[in-house]
């Protein structure tokens, strides 16, 4: 297993004593649980409120308060900003359902960053994590989701309730999974939002590569469910 340690490991959060807490017994450790439960809810009701207020903001604030800021930035800067928004895209997002190693979480957020994904979903089921030193596990899940700066993340209660938000917002979800009947992803032709309108096209390239092409009726966004590193979906 890998641990990705700060610049500074002697001052990371993540080694201090009140934040790795071992119960010394199953009661103590219940207590524990119900109190990580109160605090996966606040963190899903806090990414929630950042997420509206965001969708809030009016379009013609924006713009004003932009073209206040830019003489203060010099034109490379400008242009590097202007080039990371155009390469961003809604058409396919991410579900991570109960990630195990935190590092895990960091380093596919950084990835899913610089290929402009902008919106990534995430369950944490508190009965999901089970044993003392999954207490330390789950929070390591809170605080890599907090260190997101760039992405919109969501967190959601449960699986149930991430698939009816995600299919009520009009996405077609795909789980990964490792099974004889599972598709092979190289061999699935992904639908892209420019790709609309080309059936024959589409036809064709079915016929001689022989690729799973996605419903024609469903160019709509995706999403790619990530299961737990242990247990799968």
């Amino acid at each position: 297993e890998k641990f990705e340690f700060a610049d500074s490991p002697k001052w990371d959060r993540r080694f201090e004593a009140s934040s790795n807490v071992v119960a010394s017994n199953e009661e103590e450790l219940d207590v524990i649980r119900k109190e990580e439960a109160i605090k996966d809810k606040a963190t899903t009701e806090q990414l929630e409120a950042k997420h509206q207020a965001w969708q809030r903001m009016d379009h013609k604030v924006i713009l004003q308060a932009t073209n206040l800021l830019q003489p203060f930035i010099n034109d490379r800067r400008i242009e590097r900003i202007q080039s990371v928004l155009q390469q961003r895209t809604k058409h396919a997002r991410f579900l991570f359902e109960n990630p195990v190693n935190p590092s895990n979480v960091w380093a596919c957020l950084r990835t899913m960053d610089s290929f402009g994904i902008q919106y990534v979903d995430m369950v944490i089921s508190s009965g999901k994590y089970k044993g003392k030193a999954a207490i330390s596990q789950k929070r390591g899940m809170r605080t890599a989701m907090g260190s997101a700066q760039w992405l919109t993340l969501r967190n959601h209660g449960s699986t149930e309730q991430a698939i009816e938000t995600l299919r009520e917002e009009g996405f077609l979800i795909y789980a990964s999974d490792l099974n004889p009947s599972s598709i092979d992803i190289r061999d699935i032709q992904w639908p892209s939002p420019s790709s609309s309108g080309d059936d024959d096209d589409t036809a064709d390239d079915d016929d001689d590569n022989n690729n799973h092409q996605l419903p024609n009726d469903d160019d709509r966004p995706i999403c790619i469910v990530m299961g737990n590193e242990e247990t799968g979906i």
